[in-house]
């Protein structure tokens, strides 16, 4: 099956037997996103904001989110699905935890936690611990090792200065909302979506994707998962589809933008959120640059993993639009309204230039001791994109969060509506150069 027979919504509902959270597993196979999901809730849209991995990038994603959450409320289609990976699980567990407060109060919240964050909340680094490791494991016949560059202790601890986990389950079971939270198995390498809502979710596996979805109360642990970056943090080990325990690592690895969980779960509307552009650059359109060096085969190896399945998996919905309105009442397939947002492909990463802004814009000592690696970064723009999943500074921070608003005022039309599309195409839209409305400063 090609990759246009594996992202799309079927007009019909297939029904599926209800089991709890580690029961028997269905085979979903290719029938298509929504069939085995019950629908519930109120009859009408069925937004999902779908929040890709991004790491420090997932500032310019909350950015993002504070435009287009409250015009979605002020329209009457505020999001009851939100799902994401990595960072983007972050945030969809934050905005799940704040939904009680009204979209634009939430969105403050959320904007001063990605302001105040800083790398000590994230990790800190135990090279004594890991260099001993090694020690004894090539030297002392030891057989433990370093599951991770990194300490991710205090992240733990950071989550819960965002997400009240009391909360967090009580408004995702009062206010009908269903949270999903992407992580990769090791063993098996798949995909396992860990889903909390009010309605019983079946314990159910796509093969076609290779994607198996679990009906759970998301903890902190789940969280810490999808962002658990290979080798550089340790995994996680969750209890996995059918009920198996697995070590986990970032979602990101597999599935960075989770478009198709969306339609399993439901969703008749998808708002698709990331921090990369969602279109290919065209052909013939290059940069004068030096032979790229190894930041310039990282950077390609990122957009192959995070990016370019998100633009076959927009293309594809694209495409399965186009057929349901050719092919009207009789269509096999129903129109997906969806919204992209995320940078145009104009540059080649605006949000990991901003990092070069930000050493560019230093003063005074910082600057003189920031100056090596400045000059290190100004060498090659690919240098700064890689950093930018790691470096969380303030200044940083900030600047992404306003560049995420500027690119969510391109999805409101002129009267501040969202502006949904069905048939156009997603590059186009994706590459679209309108000059948006000042957005306030927050």
């Amino acid at each position: 099956m090609g990759v246009n027979d594996q992202v799309g919504a079927p007009a019909e509902d297939r029904s599926a037997e209800r089991v709890g959270p580690v029961g028997p597993v269905e085979r979903v196979g290719p029938v298509g996103p929504v069939g085995p999901v019950e629908r519930v809730g109120p009859v009408g849209p069925v937004v999902a904001v779908v929040l890709a991995g991004a790491g420090a990038r997932g500032a310019y994603e909350a950015g993002v989110l504070s435009v287009l959450l409250p015009a979605l409320e002020a329209e009457g289609t505020a999001p009851q699905i939100f799902i994401g990976t990595s960072a983007g699980a972050i945030n969809a567990a934050g905005f799940c935890a704040l939904s009680h407060l009204g979209a634009r109060d939430a969105s403050d919240q959320v904007l001063r936690f990605w302001r105040e964050i800083g790398v000590r909340d994230v990790l800190r680094v135990p090279l004594r611990g890991v260099l001993t490791a090694i020690w004894r494991r090539s030297y002392g016949g030891r057989q433990d090792r370093p599951s991770g560059l990194v300490d991710t202790g205090p992240l733990a601890a950071t989550l819960g200065r965002l997400i009240d986990w009391r909360r967090l389950h009580e408004n995702l079971r009062t206010r009908d909302l269903t949270l999903g939270v992407v992580v990769t198995a090791c063993s098996t390498r798949r995909t396992s979506v860990f889903v909390e809502r009010r309605t019983p979710v079946p314990t159910m596996s796509d093969d076609e994707r290779a994607i198996d979805y679990l009906g759970t109360t998301v903890r902190v642990d789940h969280v810490m998962a999808s962002s658990a970056l290979p080798a550089l943090f340790p995994p996680i080990e969750l209890r996995h589809p059918p009920g198996n325990l697995d070590w986990s690592l970032d979602g990101g690895i597999r599935l960075n933008t989770p478009v198709k969980p969306a339609l399993t779960l439901g969703a008749n509307r998808v708002v698709v959120v990331a921090t990369s552009s969602a279109a290919y650059a065209p052909t013939g359109k290059g940069f004068q640059q030096p032979p790229p060096g190894i930041a310039g085969g990282v950077a390609q190896l990122l957009h192959a993993l995070l990016v370019d399945r998100m633009i076959e998996d927009l293309r594809t919905l694209e495409t399965k639009n186009r057929r349901a309105t050719e092919e009207g009442a009789g269509s096999a397939y129903q129109v997906i309204p969806w919204i992209f947002a995320g940078p145009s492909i104009s540059d080649p990463d605006p949000v990991g230039q901003l990092v070069g802004d930000v050493f560019a814009d230093m003063t005074g000592l910082a600057r003189i001791v920031a100056r090596p690696l400045g000059r290190w970064l100004s060498r090659d723009p690919q240098r700064g994109e890689i950093l930018s999943y790691l470096f969380f500074h303030p200044a940083f921070l900030d600047r992404a969060i306003r560049l995420g608003r500027a690119d969510a005022a391109r999805c409101l039309n002129p009267d501040r509506t969202p502006d949904w599309h069905t048939s156009e195409s997603v590059a186009s839209v994706a590459s679209a150069h309108r000059t948006p409305e000042a957005t306030e400063g927050r």
